[in-house]
């Protein structure tokens, strides 16, 4: 069901697209302007369309709405896909997501750090360490040394690193992961707020999904007395 209606999703905006230049092309021929001059004005157009709005929606959407339609269209790409998982699937579609990413893109630069979230997903501490390495960019490095560090009750460690974490998403993502492994939901649900809200585009849309997944998995009690 859910295929069908992607389907119908991406040839209705193709029929849009055609009619809307259509349109246009007509409107525009009727006041004068040269074919020439209308056939670019749709080329330029369609490419707005085509390209820009998606690389708004990827790189400056604060629209959790926004980021879900764009993720559910393109989750058969593997980067996405991890991003699908994480709002719609279950453990085992995560694992494999990631997985998919680290095979599929063996020789990137984000190998790494895709390698580090699947090591956290599989609760392995040192593993995320030895990708670590592997890391260049510093905040990064911060970031998943000082996970790795809480994961192992080394709150003091992690903490280090949060306090050398820049980046605004990161550093409270870091925190509000500390606080998780704590059992502290206050602290954890106020930093988890603060991550997503300085995130944008999909790295909002996967703190958002990856922030709820660690409530329900470390406040279960906390979920259930908020919802009665």
């Amino acid at each position: 069901m859910q295929n069908k209606t992607l389907i119908f999703s991406k040839v209705f905006r193709f029929v849009l697209l055609i009619v809307i230049g259509v349109l246009l092309s007509i409107t525009l021929i009727s006041y004068g302007v040269p074919r020439s001059l209308v056939f670019i004005l749709i080329i330029v157009l369609y490419l707005a369309i085509s390209i820009l709005k998606p690389l708004h929606i990827i790189y400056k959407s604060k629209s959790i709405k926004t980021l879900d339609r764009y993720v559910t269209l393109n989750n058969k790409r593997p980067i996405f896909n991890y991003s699908y998982a994480l709002g719609h699937g279950n453990d085992q579609d995560i694992e494999d997501s990631l997985k998919r990413i680290v095979n599929v893109y063996s020789q990137d630069s984000m190998r790494p750090i895709y390698s580090a979230n699947l090591a956290i997903h599989q609760n392995k501490p040192n593993e995320v360490l030895e990708f670590v390495e592997q890391i260049s960019e510093s905040d990064y490095k911060y970031y998943y040394s000082g996970i790795s560090f809480a994961m192992r009750k080394q709150y003091d460690k992690a903490e280090e690193f949060s306090k050398k974490t820049r980046t605004p998403w990161m550093n409270h993502g870091l925190k509000a992961f500390i606080f998780k492994e704590k059992k502290e939901y206050e602290g954890f649900k106020k930093e988890a707020a603060l991550s997503i809200s300085n995130a944008v585009g999909m790295q909002r849309y996967v703190m958002h999904h990856m922030m709820r997944r660690m409530e329900i998995e470390a406040f279960p009690d906390m979920i259930k007395g908020s919802s009665k």
